[in-house]
């Protein structure tokens, strides 16, 4: 008898994360769309995954940058597999780790700066920025749903 509470219980909060889960993705989805409405975007490009990306770079910043993001992302991911190559030896495995590390910390440094970029294109401050680094899905939702004016992208 027991064994049948305790997976009921179970069942309840997995049915309850899922629908908590679903719910926070539709606030998303309606903070990115008034997001990109109060930036003079049709909503609808805010449900696109690969073109939202490169229309909030231009958002912020500019939409060459979603470019550079992608192509590092790709040269990382590859270098990656290389570099999990069996074959590789010790120079090469080193010169593989070096080159995905640069990769990776090009792309930090522009993931910041596209994260600044973005609080300052809609007049919030670096306090904003580490928001939107550290609790993004909240910090979307606050800049979708409150009455923060788009200021244009700051090149």
């Amino acid at each position: 008898m027991t064994e049948h509470l305790i997976m009921g219980l179970y069942g309840y909060f997995g049915m309850a994360m899922l629908i908590a889960g679903i719910v926070l993705w539709v606030a998303q989805i309606v903070a990115n769309w008034k997001i990109f409405t109060k930036a003079g975007e049709p909503g609808w490009k805010s449900i696109i995954p690969f073109y939202s990306s490169y229309i909030s770079y231009g958002i912020a910043w500019k939409k060459s940058m979603f470019w550079i993001t992608v192509i590092f992302s790709l040269a990382s991911t590859v270098l990656r597999v290389f570099l999990e190559d069996a074959n590789n030896s010790g120079t090469t495995a080193i010169i593989l780790a070096l080159a995905a590390l640069v990769c990776a910390v090009i792309l930090l440094v522009v993931l910041i700066k596209y994260s600044h970029k973005m609080a300052k294109a809609f007049g919030k401050g670096v306090g904003y920025t580490l928001g939107l680094l550290f609790l993004h899905p909240i910090f979307i939702l606050i800049l979708g749903f409150s009455n923060a004016e788009y200021k244009g992208a700051d090149l």
